[in-house]
């Protein structure tokens, strides 16, 4: 944003030297307009109540206390603030440090966020860059566990996928690697971890983009898994077809932890689909047009025989041009089997699973369909959230802030199912909804007061949720519970439509 302040000084001021309401002839009509620089105003008013939620559950202040960031210097800026401009930053949906600027100034947000200035991009990129990795990440990973640590009380699913990045200049750590979108580029792999169906992120890692393959997430995946209690586990990881390799089953297996992963279609896959075919053995319905078929099955890298679900479904592929041409003038029912007239059209595709699972086909393709909302996760991190954003020369940098993100991410999801229980509100639909409203801070000899406007035509169903929420937070901080015990009544608040709100441990306040 370009700062306009060295222009003004450029213009005569002599004529007028007191502010005055003034007649503006528009193109509505005669309009009276005046000033008022006294009242301080913000364009995301509704941070206050965001505000409540953090201080009740205290995720900000820990976050705060125990950040690895100091400075000596007295004309330094707090560390304090520092964080609180990348937390909103973050919470706006920038994804450049140089969209600060769009919020420098903002006296009212850094009022309500309980610091002392919102600082300047250049502060705040060269704060980031202050902070060293190995302890940043120790300290980010920590606070990331204390936001989703509740929610393994209950049964859940790791879901574990990676997604590419391009980037553009000389970035440290950036490699050129698998890159369907832009062949070529150099990117970052970012390898994440989920709890299934909840857009709770356990943690990222940041990796070359040559770094791309299931295998260069093992040692982090299975350094998360060992900090867990046994009754803290997953009931299994699931994963797509990059992480159905031998060194990750039999990880799994060396901990007695299920999993579900899609495996490559490989020579002895193929031999074994092509038995099926010619045998014709008994496929039970797997749900949703599939049929599957369970036997064993050893590969050439493993090093025992595996349970294998073979999924097969009729081929959905575009009707060659001598069908199409045949079934021009005809009715679909006069046409119910388009491979008679082409013996080259496959008859079905088919996916292949292995798992030691013990549920039936059923359930188990439906596991497996349920990861697709995994995919949605990285759409929303990557378009909607600054993950891939606030690059910097430095790898570090990158690697800290892809943390950030997710820990802001956590705590927003957490904090929008608070108003919105019945789904998951995307990012792109909740910050409007939550967060914009103009609101003007009136400052009283006794009070402070934030009046609020704005024209959602949803406005005062928002008005009504968020005076929902306040009432809910009060009595939770009324009862005097210790920080946990109240992170867990707003997180079982937050997911009282999931099967996750049953399993926690109600305090007095929720029975």
């Amino acid at each position: 944003m370009t700062n306009i302040a060295p222009q003004l000084n450029s213009i005569e001021t002599s004529e007028i030297q007191v502010l005055e309401e003034v007649k503006v002839s528009a193109m509505c009509g005669i309009t009276k307009v005046e000033w008022d620089n006294e009242k301080p105003v913000t364009p995301v008013g509704q941070l206050v109540f965001f505000s409540q939620y953090l201080k009740c559950s205290e995720l900000f202040r820990n976050w705060v206390t125990s950040a690895p960031l100091s400075y000596t210097s007295n004309n330094a800026p707090a560390p304090k603030d520092i964080l609180g401009t990348v937390l909103l930053s973050v919470l706006l949906g920038h994804k450049r440090y140089c969209n600060v600027e769009q919020i420098f100034g903002d006296e009212v947000s850094a009022k309500v966020l309980g610091i002392n200035k919102i600082c300047s991009d250049d502060s705040t990129r060269r704060g980031i860059k202050r902070l060293d990795e190995t302890d940043a990440l120790e300290w980010l990973n920590n606070c990331l566990k204390h936001s989703w640590e509740p929610m393994l009380e209950r049964a859940w699913i790791l879901d574990i996928d990676s997604t590419v990045k391009p980037v553009f200049g000389k970035q440290e750590g950036s490699a050129v690697g698998y890159n369907p979108s832009r062949p070529g580029r150099p990117s970052f792999s970012f390898h994440s971890y989920f709890i299934a169906n909840t857009r709770i992120t356990l943690g990222v890692e940041v990796h070359p983009g040559n770094e791309h393959a299931g295998s260069h997430a093992l040692p982090g995946l299975f350094q998360f898994i060992d900090q867990l209690s046994i009754d803290q586990r997953p009931n299994f990881i699931r994963g797509d077809v990059s992480y159905g390799s031998e060194s990750m089953i039999l990880q799994c297996e060396a901990r007695q932890q299920p999993y579900l992963f899609k495996i490559k279609k490989s020579p002895k896959v193929k031999s074994l689909i092509k038995s099926l075919e010619s045998s014709n053995p008994e496929w039970k319905n797997a749900g949703q047009g599939w049929q599957g078929h369970v036997t064993e099955l050893q590969l050439s890298g493993w090093s025992c025989k595996r349970k294998v679900l073979i999924l097969r479904r009729q081929h959905k592929e575009k009707l060659p041009t001598e069908v199409k041409k045949l079934t021009k003038n005809t009715t679909q029912d006069q046409v119910l089997f388009p491979e008679m007239f082409n013996k080259n059209l496959p008859k079905w595709e088919y996916a292949p699973l292995v798992t030691d699972l013990e549920d039936s086909v059923m359930a188990i393709a439906q596991h497996y369909r349920d990861r697709g909302d995994c995919e949605n996760n990285y759409d929303e991190f990557k378009n909607q959230w600054g993950w891939g954003g606030f690059t910097s020369k430095d790898l570090s940098s990158t690697k800290i802030m892809a943390s950030i993100v997710a820990l802001v991410s956590n705590w927003w999801n957490i904090y929008s199912r608070l108003i919105i229980p019945q789904k998951h509100a995307e990012a792109i639909t909740s910050r409007p909804l939550l967060l914009d409203a103009v609101g003007v801070m009136i400052r009283g000899k006794r009070e402070r007061r934030i009046r609020l406007s704005t024209n959602n035509k949803a406005a005062k169903k928002i008005a009504l949720a968020t005076q929902n929420l306040v009432h809910f937070l009060n009595r939770v901080t009324a009862e005097q519970f210790e920080p946990l015990e109240r992170l867990k009544a707003i997180i079982r608040q937050a997911f009282i439509t999931f099967e996750i709100a049953e399993s926690l441990s109600p305090p007095r306040l929720l029975e």
